[in-house]
């Protein structure tokens, strides 16, 4: 799942089908016929995603593995908190343990997200978002736009660049989510992976270092971090040797 520019990118995924994985990209905003912002999210249009793949002939049942950048991350969290016999991995790139602009709806309750309209200092919208991420008081536990990852079950994967711009303060943001995540009385696997020269965009070593966003949806460009392509291009590589050894492990 990408994050928040929207849209559909299947690279990611090819790469893990180029593995071995049978995988799916996943899109929820603006693209064909879904929304073109976003706003309410319907957790049944990502389960009945997860059990399409999962009755193919040629995939192993018992769940599956999650894997999304920056608001992907999120929803991969979210998802996995909510449909915890269906999850059996979660890479989390990039994510953040609080929607920001929407929200995930289920059959009994919401999750909700923080108001991203809320911009009254007249900012960029960028400017806006990263005051958002530096407001800690939102993502402890107990705050109303907490997302629950201490329900979560399974694996959990952690990436984040010490470089990014975009979140600064993402290094605490992932300590937080592995503190609360170890309240579950399984106390299964999590891992924080920080890497040293990432920006945001955290891709898989075959594609570029990309230290800049044009997002569509805001008509907006942001800077993420990572200007030093060359390591940022190690980091890459770290992360997607490091992640497909933990996809394999647990799927």
């Amino acid at each position: 799942m990408w994050g928040f520019s929207g849209g559909l990118r299947e690279d990611r995924a090819v790469l893990l089908a180029a593995n071995g994985f049978a995988a799916l990209a996943i899109a929820y905003c603006e693209y064909k016929d879904l929304p073109e912002r976003y706003g309410l999210f319907q957790l049944s249009y990502f389960e009945s995603a997860i059990d399409w793949l999962t009755s193919q002939p040629k995939v192993k049942s018992g769940g599956v593995g999650l894997v999304g950048l920056s608001n992907g991350g999120t929803l991969a969290l979210a998802l996995a908190a909510q449909l915890g016999h269906k999850v059996k991995a979660v890479v989390s790139v990039s994510g953040y343990p609080m929607f920001i602009g929407c929200s995930l709806a289920t059959e009994t309750m919401t999750i909700p997200g923080y108001p991203a309209n809320q911009n009254s200092s007249g900012d960029s919208c960028y400017l806006h978002f990263m005051s958002i991420f530096k407001s800690e008081e939102l993502y402890t536990s107990g705050s109303p736009w907490a997302i629950p990852v201490e329900q979560i079950s399974c694996p959990v994967l952690l990436v984040y660049g010490l470089d990014d711009l975009l979140i600064p303060n993402v290094e605490w943001m992932c300590e937080v989510i592995f503190r609360r995540k170890q309240q579950n009385r399984k106390k299964t696997f999590c891992e924080k992976l920080g890497l040293y020269g990432a920006g945001h965009l955290i891709t898989p070593c075959y594609n570029p270092p990309c230290s800049r966003k044009y997002v569509k949806l805001l008509d907006e460009m942001w800077f993420v971090g990572g200007d030093n392509k060359t390591l940022f291009a190690k980091c890459c590589e770290q992360y997607w040797k490091r992640s497909l050894e933990f996809l394999f492990k647990y799927i």
